[in-house]
C-alpha cells in the first residue's frame, strides 16, 4: 500500500538527517520518498534535523532536491535556528543562503569567555516550493 510505505519513509528519512546519511536520503529519493516528510504533521523534517547536527552534506542534498528548508515545525522552529543553537556556522551560513532566512545572527561571549551564538526571530521569504514534497 502506497500511504504505508509514505509513512515508512517520512521516519527513515528523518532519522537519515539526524545521523548524517546522505547516502540513504539519496536512496529514498530515487524511489519516490518525500524527504520534506516530517514523522508526524508539525513535527521536525530532515532539514530540521540535519540542520541541528550540522550534517551540511545532507541539508545540501535537501536544497538539491527542492525540499523546503525554511518548514516551520509546530514549537517554531525552522532549520536555520536548530543551527544556531547548535553553533553549526556553515549550516547557518548555507541556510542563510538557501532559504532566505534574515535573522541577524552572531557569535556573543558567553560566560566565562565561552563563545555562544545568538539569533533574533527569522523573517523567512515565502518558500518557493509548492508543497513539503520534494521535487525529483
Amino acid at each position: 500500500d502506497e500511504r504505508v510505505e509514505q509513512v515508512l519513509d517520512a521516519p527513515v528519512a528523518v532519522l537519515a538527517g539526524w545521523t548524517g546519511h546522505a547516502d540513504v536520503l539519496r536512496a529514498l529519493r530515487e524511489r519516490g520518498a518525500d524527504l520534506g516528510a516530517a514523522t508526524r504533521p508539525g513535527q521536525y523534517t530532515a532539514a530540521h534535523v540535519a540542520a541541528q547536527f550540522g550534517h551540511l552534506h545532507c541539508l545540501r542534498l535537501l536544497a538539491d532536491h527542492h525540499c523546503d528548508l525554511s518548514v516551520e515545525a509546530e514549537d517554531f522552529q525552522v532549520p536555520v535556528t536548530l543551527a544556531v543553537m547548535g553553533g553549526w556556522v556553515d549550516c547557518l551560513r548555507f541556510l542563510h543562503g538557501e532559504c532566505g532566512c534574515r535573522c541577524r545572527c552572531r557569535a556573543r561571549r558567553g560566560p566565562a569567555g565561552q563563545g555562544r551564538w545568538t539569533c533574533t526571530p527569522c523573517t523567512l521569504r515565502p518558500s518557493t516550493a509548492t508543497s513539503t514534497a520534494c521535487a525529483t
